[in-house]
């Protein structure tokens, strides 16, 4: 096991400005829920987004979602942020981001369909090295008006404030 430990002052939790765009795969990662060293499901994954000019696949499996290869996927309709909760790996950032979230928020943990993350008004993967990395694109579909939104922002500078408040531990 390797543990990086880097001072929160080094930490650069800049939002992406254009944001990303990310396709979808018909695949689910082997061993949903263990961080495992088994990353085949996402290198074909991955290698499919990189054909497809993404930065990321996101795991669509029967027309439900999941996550993405190396992260997990958030939701804005309105001010309800919504998340899946089945098929995913639990990831620290993501249980960051819902604890801080719900201070300002609704939140919503449950299933969510592909159909549906494509009517929301902002969509953002996270990750311990992504943060909070604004979607604007899934396959061909614009997500809301094809920019970052506020509220990802917002959930950003929530997360610096979250992560400069612990800095002292």
């Amino acid at each position: 096991m390797i543990i990086l430990a880097v001072p929160v002052s080094q930490l650069e939790l800049v939002i992406d400005k254009k944001g990303v765009k990310i396709i979808s795969v018909d695949m689910n990662r082997v061993f949903i829920t263990a961080k495992t060293t088994n990353y085949i499901t996402a290198l074909m994954a991955r290698n499919i987004a990189q054909k497809a000019n993404a930065f990321e696949a996101l795991y669509v499996n029967q027309g439900m979602i999941s996550e993405c290869t190396t992260s997990n996927i958030f939701a804005f309709y309105k001010d309800k942020l919504c998340t899946p909760d089945t098929n995913i790996l639990l990831g620290i950032t993501r249980h960051l981001i819902l604890d801080i979230a719900k201070e300002k928020f609704e939140v919503e943990i449950g299933p969510l369909s592909f159909e549906k993350l494509l009517m929301a008004d902002e969509v953002f993967i996270t990750s311990a090295g992504k943060v909070v990395l604004p979607v604007v694109q899934i396959d061909d579909h614009k997500v809301g008006n094809g920019k970052p939104g506020p509220r990802a922002q917002i959930i950003n500078e929530m997360l610096l404030k979250r992560y400069k408040s612990k800095s002292n531990l």
